[in-house]
Parts: structure tokens; C-alpha cells; sequence
């Protein structure tokens, strides 16, 4: 295992789910340019996949986060509705997913790293 730089403890107010939702979107995605910095699973783990996407990264890095778990539980609309994956012929459709874990043990390794985000990627 690489050695983490940080501890990532995301708090989490409640495990009820609500027939309603509220997104609220930080003032980084929405403001004017700004370093963010994001947290990668999944494809996104190593560097050189995280550059792919953001050629630009920074300070890239490996932390774990506390009290939440990685799911493989939702089926991948994306690649359904792009003819991608045909459900009928594979069970291959799960998408990763995290979510938050009554477990205090629970936790996971994700790629952090710090972006300025083009208005296209916000």
C-alpha cells in the first residue's frame, strides 16, 4: 500500500434518505477560477488516468476517507444510453459509487489532486 498523505473525513448529517433532494453546488464549480482540489476512485486512481482528463493536475496524492464505502450497485446509464453496454447481453453494468457507512472502520483510498477548472469542466 502507498503511504497516504492525508486522512479524509467526510462528515456526513444524516443516513435518512428524503424523497427530495437539494443540491448545493460550492462556490469553486459555480465562481470565477479557482484551485480545486478533487477526489478520485475508480478510473481516476492513478495519476496517469487522472491526467486524461486534467492535464494540468497538481500536488497529486493518495488519501483515504473515513466513514464512507465504495459501492458497485448502479447500473452505467451512460454507456446503455450510448449503446455502449447492451443489458441484455452482459451483466457487465455496474458503476462505482461511494456512499456513507455506519461502519467506523469503514473506509477507502482515493486520488486527491488540485485542478483550476475550465468553464467546460465546471
Amino acid at each position: 500500500h502507498p503511504p497516504f498523505n492525508d486522512v479524509v473525513d467526510v462528515p456526513t448529517t444524516s443516513h435518512h434518505r428524503s424523497p427530495t433532494m437539494t443540491i448545493i453546488i460550492p462556490p469553486a464549480l459555480s465562481g470565477p477560477s479557482q484551485v480545486v482540489t478533487l477526489l478520485g476512485y475508480g478510473a481516476l486512481l492513478s495519476e496517469s488516468s487522472s491526467r486524461l482528463t486534467f492535464p494540468d493536475l497538481s500536488n497529486f496524492r493518495h488519501v483515504r476517507v473515513k466513514h464512507h464505502k465504495r459501492v458497485f450497485a448502479h447500473p452505467h446509464l451512460f454507456l446503455i444510453k450510448e449503446g455502449l453496454v447492451d443489458p441484455m447481453a452482459s451483466l457487465h453494468l455496474a458503476t462505482l459509487s461511494a456512499e456513507p457507512s455506519d461502519d467506523d472502520s469503514s473506509s477507502f483510498v482515493v486520488a486527491a489532486f488540485d485542478v483550476v477548472l475550465t468553464d467546460e469542466q465546471r
